[in-house]
């Protein structure tokens, strides 16, 4: 199985998932650390992640390779918090 993480700004988010699912899975699951920028992309690869990239492309052209994606409810709600 192929788990896609998404997270952004610091990687907080990602970083927390890729380490509890490594302590209850351990390393038979391929995890993919996908961050909206390097710093998150970093944290999620030090807290166990196989692989990482960053950007916006690098996740849409990866999202129909993987099983799942997992992140923070915001990666659905692209600028929701912005106000005009």
């Amino acid at each position: 199985m192929i788990l896609m993480v998404v997270d952004g700004q610091g990687g907080g988010i990602g970083a927390t998932i890729i380490k509890r699912l490594r302590d209850a899975i351990g390393s038979e699951l391929e995890i993919l650390a996908f961050g909206t920028n390097s710093i998150a992309t970093s944290r999620m690869l030090k807290a166990g992640a196989n692989k990482g990239s960053t950007g916006e492309n690098a996740i849409c052209c990866t999202c129909p390779e993987v099983d799942a994606i997992i992140g923070p409810f915001a990666i659905i709600m692209a600028n929701s918090i912005n106000l005009a």
